[in-house]
């Protein structure tokens, strides 16, 4: 049971912003949490049961050292790293996804209240809703992101980082209606700016030589003709 809750249970231990982002190349999904554990709210165990207190030193403890597995009944458990930062110490899950496996994610299924998962050989379609259960009440929000350079069908994003990005933000005022749907495709990729801008200039490059080139066929026609 201390396994199951461990990854709602270290999704609190933060009044800053954690960051959840889901990487989709191809068909290919890894998913990355980033969270910030504030070492300045751990208290003391008590004669209660250390699971009653997400601060405790044995739920701190556990958090740091325990395997968390990212599917409830995988045997796969996060790659963990731990960096040191001051009062901070920044967890980072990374676990890639094996073909099937996402509509399991436990992170998708236990922090929101409403979800539709589908993956299928053309797209990837992930539809989020209602409650958002992993928000630290005391502060904090949690970034949602999207990273792929596949072409997306269709999402809601408020706004768009970049070609490859994107990004809801879940905070205190949101959190009780969330909205996040998302479509992309597992068969094409988007061509970004700077592919564009490559060709077009090595299409300036070849044009200019090929002017030049006719520009001296004609130039050595008319001192033929002279």
């Amino acid at each position: 049971m201390k396994k199951y809750i461990m990854l709602i249970m270290v999704l609190f231990l933060c009044g800053c912003t954690a960051t959840y982002q889901l990487e989709i190349d191809g068909s290919k999904i890894t998913e990355q949490i980033n969270i910030p554990i504030d070492n300045t709210k751990i208290v003391e165990d008590s004669d209660e049961s250390p699971s009653s207190s997400i601060y405790s030193e044995s739920a701190i403890r556990w958090a740091k050292e325990d395997d968390i597995f990212p599917i409830e009944d995988g045997d796969t458990p996060y790659q963990k790293k731990l960096v040191e930062n001051g009062n901070i110490t920044d967890m980072t899950l990374t676990y890639e996804y094996k073909e099937g496996e996402l509509p399991s994610s436990r992170y998708l299924n236990e922090c929101f209240e409403n979800k539709k998962i589908v993956v299928d050989r053309k797209k990837i379609s992930i539809e989020l809703s209602g409650k958002y259960y992993c928000l630290d009440e005391s502060g904090g929000d949690t970034e949602f992101k999207i990273v792929t350079k596949n072409k997306v069908n269709s999402a809601n994003i408020p706004y768009e980082i970049s070609d490859t990005e994107y990004t809801w933000a879940i905070n205190q005022s949101n959190a009780s209606n969330v909205d996040i749907q998302i479509e992309v495709s597992t068969q094409s990729k988007v061509v970004g700016y700077g592919v564009w801008i490559f060709l077009g200039i090595a299409g300036a490059i070849i044009g200019i030589v090929v002017l030049f080139a006719i520009f001296k066929i004609f130039r050595r026609r008319e001192i033929n003709r002279v």
